[in-house]
């Protein structure tokens, strides 16, 4: 992988150029991290708090897409403190390839990519006109630009950053307010060219003076800017916020490519402990790892395609010795087995089995088992003898952890 890009990145972006605008801007810059080999795979980071845009083409195998989360791996990009711009196929692997390593990725924004060919007048005029912002404007706009970052929750800056910014969208002669009848800057928004493009963005209007059509007059108005320029304008667009995207697609905006953002959810993931002992009453489950003739022992639940060690929640009346014997036969069909007890385990966070995402208590055992019965309880589908690990477990986060506590117990 290059640290540097030349035309061939310009050219392969060539069909994403609405999706990677941004991506093909800052590469023709200083970045803080750039990757590339020209051909199937970019890496790019700027700096803090930007995201990290990974490209890779429609058609990427199952092998490429290791390469890219291999990589990112390997530049601690998949820390907990980055978050991702990537297609959607890209997205979905790095999501179930992290849990196969103990990381939660989930899509946090789904963004649509938007151009605007010819500009139409919206229908709704506003009152008020367009804006140019000037120097004595800096201190407004940095408000526009906190509150703005606050509310979509990403790339949140310091004031004084924002006051760099706000110096440079001013001195292009792109940054715009909408003033209302009564001169109140009440929205914003700006154009930023690259080549024959024109990126609109910091589209933003004060809460309090909303749903009176003044955002969607002012993007007219700086679209049409652009395109007077000669440029091309483009934006992105959060997915989900149906009725923003109803409004520029009125004034002439049309659907171009998806994409969205991923982060990291490590506050959300599922968090395991162990301890020697603890109360017998906090004991909820007990867990069972299982081989037979050297196998690993696993099940299949009717309604999933993964799988997970056998295991349940204790019943009233049981102890948890009892519990760890019931689940075993019920679940593997066990009717000869050795069974010992290895430690107690929590895990604190939701899942399948915890809604509340409280801490639980369990025990975890390991049974040798010797015979099968060949009847499961009617939950689950099947039981599996593997000679390694899956790949697909029903908790990722957890069950892992639980087996390599019991292989250091037999090391």
């Amino acid at each position: 992988m290059d640290n540097f890009a030349d035309e061939r990145d310009f050219r392969i972006l060539e069909n994403d150029k609405y999706t990677f605008f941004v991506l093909r801007r800052i590469i023709s810059g200083k970045c803080g991290l750039l990757l590339t080999d020209h051909e199937r795979l970019i890496i790019c980071f700027t700096r803090e708090p930007y995201p990290v845009w990974i490209w890779t083409p429609d058609d990427a195998t199952a092998a490429e897409m290791e390469k890219a989360y291999q990589t990112a791996s390997e530049y601690s990009l998949l820390n907990g403190k980055y978050h991702f711009n990537l297609k959607y196929d890209l997205a979905e692997f790095f999501i179930k390839r992290a849990a196969m390593d103990g990381k939660a990725l989930s899509i946090s924004t789904n963004m649509f990519a938007y151009d605007c060919p010819n500009p139409i007048k919206p229908l709704n005029a506003a009152d008020g006109s367009i804006y140019q912002c000037r120097e004595k404007d800096i201190n407004e706009l940095v408000d526009f630009m906190d509150l703005f970052h606050r509310e979509i929750g990403i790339d949140k800056k310091s004031r004084d950053a924002y006051r760099l910014d706000a110096e440079k969208f001013i001195n292009t002669g792109n940054m715009f307010f909408w003033k209302d009848e009564n001169g109140n800057n009440v929205a914003s928004c700006k154009y930023a060219v690259q080549g024959s493009m024109a990126s609109v963005n910091l589209v933003f209007t004060r809460p309090e003076f909303r749903r009176r059509h003044y955002a969607e007059n002012l993007v007219y108005q700086v679209t049409k800017r652009a395109k007077d320029a000669g440029c091309v304008p483009m934006l992105y667009t959060d997915a989900d916020y149906t009725a923003s995207n109803a409004c520029y697609e009125k004034i002439g905006y049309v659907l171009k490519g998806k994409l969205c953002t991923v982060v990291n959810k490590e506050s959300d993931m599922p968090k395991v402990k162990f301890y020697d002992t603890v109360d017998d009453e906090l004991l909820k489950f007990a867990v069972i790892i299982s081989k037979s003739d050297g196998r690993w022992v696993f099940c299949k639940h009717k309604e999933r395609d993964t799988y997970e060690v056998p295991g349940g929640h204790r019943e009233a009346g049981e102890t948890i010795m009892e519990t760890a014997e019931r689940e075993l036969r019920e679940e593997t069909g066990a009717v000869k087995f050795d069974i010992k007890p290895i430690c107690v385990y929590s895990v604190t966070g939701k899942t399948i089995a915890n809604e509340t995402g409280e801490e639980s208590f369990g025990l975890l055992f390991f049974a040798e088992i010797m015979e099968f019965s060949g009847i499961l309880e009617h939950e689950i589908e099947k039981v599996a003898l593997m000679d390694k690990l899956p790949e697909n477990w029903t908790y990722p986060l957890i069950q892992p952890k639980l087996i390599e506590k019991y292989l250091q117990t037999e090391s």
